[in-house]
């Protein structure tokens, strides 16, 4: 059995932090939903269909589908290829989610979701993009 790559161990990890801002984030939408519901919001169709109809939303289910691969590939699969698929996935996870947080934040007017996309999801992304860029770039004897 070949000895664990610890860039690759380093770079999942990394990611999974990302992904742990990601689902505060998708927890500040889900609560920011009810707190509009219990403020008095009379006209449920309308405001599932403001919920439903942003982009934001849809680039957020793209963005955790792409999630898995990014935790698991470095921790399952061997070699270069495997190390710049999960950077370039990487970068998706941490755009799309970063997007829907700053249309939300500055389009809205809703300030925390902006601050917790940034703080949440593009800090650590931006570790974990550079622990997979170090690992994709590193040479193959050293690694």
């Amino acid at each position: 059995m070949e000895p664990v790559n610890p860039r690759a161990t380093r770079t999942a990890a990394l990611f999974v932090v990302v992904v742990l801002g990601g689902v505060l984030f998708q927890l500040a939408h889900l609560y920011h939903f009810v707190g509009e519901l219990a403020g008095g919001a009379t006209d449920l169709e309308e405001l599932a269909g403001r919920a439903g109809n942003s982009p934001g939303m849809y680039v957020s289910v793209i963005s955790w589908l792409l999630l898995l691969a990014t935790v698991l590939l470095p921790l399952v699969a061997r070699g270069r290829g495997a190390a710049w698929t999960t950077f370039v996935i990487g970068i998706a996870i941490v755009v799309l989610p970063l997007y829907d947080g700053l249309h939300h934040g500055l389009g809205e007017g809703i300030w925390y979701f902006a601050l917790l996309a940034l703080g949440g999801i593009a800090v650590p992304g931006v570790w974990a993009l550079a622990s997979a860029w170090r690992w994709a770039t590193t040479p193959v004897d050293k690694a």
